[in-house]
């Protein structure tokens, strides 16, 4: 059981239940190498993120040790593994969520303040099309950062309507949608779609090509957004 005979290992693991810091200790390190094991699977020593790997396994052994029960005959390692595993992925998961939320939100303050900016110079709301060009940040991340951020960009729905004015009706439906209901009632790639085509104002054969689909897609993208948009006016 993880490099320990099964008499002594359930002998401390009993003490170790009991309260016996320093059986709980000598199970941790006697099971070290199986920790390493499974933590190189992640990543490599030496690696920016793989102190945060090999503290997560630990944890997984701990949880482990915790969840083990010697009377059902089964291996400690057998158990452990897959335990130490799970807490390895959700740290990753984890990290993987908060990088991206930062960046988000390094893109929010960079929108807000290029929106501060253009406020002063246009004595208005700026359109995202004016924020994207002003940030240099391209449309639908902007608006990505938007639904994220909450009320950290203030386009108001005036913004939104200078740009989709010329949209024909469903430019029309969307000066009478708030951008933040919008953007909740749609899925990304519908959200996508409707950003770059009602508010950037690319032509479906433009949107096509920077999403990296068909124009069919991008249309049949489009009627389900405004559907979407629709019912929830309705």
């Amino acid at each position: 059981m993880g490099g320990i005979p099964r008499a002594e290992f359930i002998l401390l693991h009993a003490r170790s239940r009991a309260g016996d810091r320093a059986a709980r200790d000598e199970l941790v390190s006697r099971n070290a190498g199986l920790v390493r094991a499974i933590a190189t699977r992640f990543g490599r020593p030496g690696d920016a993120e793989f102190e945060d790997v090999e503290q997560a396994a630990y944890v997984g052994l701990l949880k482990a040790l915790d969840g083990f029960d010697p009377g059902r005959g089964t291996e400690f390692s057998t158990y452990a593994f897959p335990v130490i595993v799970g807490e390895i992925t959700r740290c990753i998961r984890e990290s993987r969520a908060f990088k991206t939320t930062g960046r988000l939100q390094e893109t929010a303050r960079r929108a807000a303040s290029a929106i501060r900016t253009l406020e002063a110079r246009l004595g208005r709301s700026p359109t995202i099309a004016e924020v994207s060009a002003e940030s240099g940040i391209d449309p639908e991340r902007i608006v990505e950062a938007f639904g994220a951020a909450g009320p950290t960009l203030s386009l108001d729905d005036r913004a939104l309507s200078r740009t989709s004015s010329d949209a024909g009706d469903e430019g029309g439906l969307l000066e009478t949608v708030s951008l933040r209901q919008a953007l909740g009632a749609l899925r990304p790639r519908e959200r996508a779609v409707i950003v770059l085509r009602f508010v950037a104002g690319f032509t479906q054969s433009e949107v096509a090509h920077r999403l990296g689909i068909s124009q069919p897609q991008v249309s049949r993208e489009e009627r389900s957004a405004i559907g979407k948009l629709r019912r929830m006016m309705s």
